[in-house]
């Protein structure tokens, strides 16, 4: 596998993995904003609540921060992957000179 594909592929991997955590924490962010409510009376709530749902916001936007980047990495190893040259190409953008003997003379043969 070429070393740009491999880059690809852990790039990708990495943002599905912080994909995956960002959802855990919204879930987690959910569940600190549910345990607020014994001690709010709708937007209202005492400092009790006022600190369980500050907590509940900052999981929130760590999720969103790490779904972000998850993304980005997802779109980094598309890119990278769509970007990799084929085996084809790229052996055929190299130098290479070829000697050939056969039956009826010697050939000689390059590519600049």
């Amino acid at each position: 596998m070429p070393a740009q594909r491999l880059a690809a592929v852990i790039a990708a991997g990495a943002g599905v993995v912080g994909i995956g955590a960002s959802v855990g924490l919204g879930f987690a962010a959910r569940a600190r904003f549910e345990e607020a409510a014994p001690y709010c009376d709708g937007d209202t709530c005492d400092d009790e609540g006022v600190e369980i749902r500050g907590d509940a916001i900052d999981l929130a936007r760590a999720g969103t921060v790490v779904f972000l980047v998850g993304a980005a990495a997802v779109a980094a190893g598309g890119v990278l992957w769509l970007t990799t040259p084929s085996p084809a190409a790229s052996a055929a953008g190299r130098p290479a000179v070829h000697v050939g003997l056969g039956p009826t003379g010697l050939s000689l043969g390059g590519r600049f």
